[in-house]
């Protein structure tokens, strides 16, 4: 099955659902496991950095951020000219 999206943008500290808890449960359907997913926080602890490092579709952004670098996080993912 194709990919239901081509990328989600996460704020790993929502509240609710937590940004770790939405990453598992989307994870958890099939079709999604290899779906790209860019999170986005202004704190990053190491913890996260296992979560990230774990699953190879998975990119961190740390806020505040510039255009330059929300691109250079797409190119991560994506070809963009």
């Amino acid at each position: 099955m194709v990919n239901a999206f081509d990328l989600i943008i996460l704020d790993w500290r929502n509240k609710k659902p937590t940004g770790p808890q939405f990453l598992a449960k989307i994870r958890s359907y099939e079709f999604m496991q290899s779906t790209p997913v860019l999170l986005i926080s202004g704190v990053i602890v190491h913890g996260d950095l296992i979560v990230a490092k774990s699953d190879p579709n998975v990119k961190f952004l740390i806020k505040p951020f510039t255009e330059e670098s929300f691109a250079g996080s797409l190119r991560k993912f994506f070809t963009i000219a």
